[in-house]
């Protein structure tokens, strides 16, 4: 039977995440504690891994799209209740196939060995604006500073 998986709430005041990078592919056989996605919200990266075992049938979000909690994100074998398409008008789902898993550091170290420090939501904003957060490693970066450096 195909169940859910889901767009999961991991904070309070969350509405929707960025489905940042895919870790399987339709096809995939998963267990439980396999990485199935990254979420991106403004505050956090964090993988999401399969809480049983299964095959993963459908991706419906693709990378780099954002989704809100709840939403169907893709299509398993595993445990959970049955998917059913995405509706046009209602909400999505109740169903949590997938469970977070602990926040992800920070990605790739600078060029000069050390390690760049700033939040989801500078990165992507700093990599759409063509910005290398390498250059500037003196303190941490938030999305003001990135704001900062396209207005200067």
């Amino acid at each position: 039977m195909t169940s859910a998986i889901v767009m999961p709430k991991l904070g309070l005041t969350m509405t929707e995440g960025l489905l940042a990078s895919w870790q399987v592919a339709p096809g995939d056989e998963v267990a439980p504690g396999d990485v199935l996605f990254v979420v991106e919200t403004e505050k956090i990266a964090t993988e999401v891994a399969a809480q049983g075992r299964g095959r993963i049938e459908q991706i419906l979000v693709a990378q780099g799209d954002v989704a809100p909690v709840g939403a169907v994100v893709a299509t398993w074998t595993g445990d959970g209740p049955p998917a059913e398409p995405p509706p046009a008008a209602e909400t999505a789902p109740e169903a949590v196939a997938a469970t977070p898993a602990a926040p992800q550091a920070a990605p790739a170290a600078a060029e000069k060995g050390g390690r760049i420090i700033a939040t989801p939501l500078a990165r992507r904003t700093a990599r759409e604006l063509g910005i290398d957060l390498a250059a500037d490693d003196a303190h941490a970066a938030q999305v003001a500073d990135v704001a900062f450096v396209v207005t200067a």
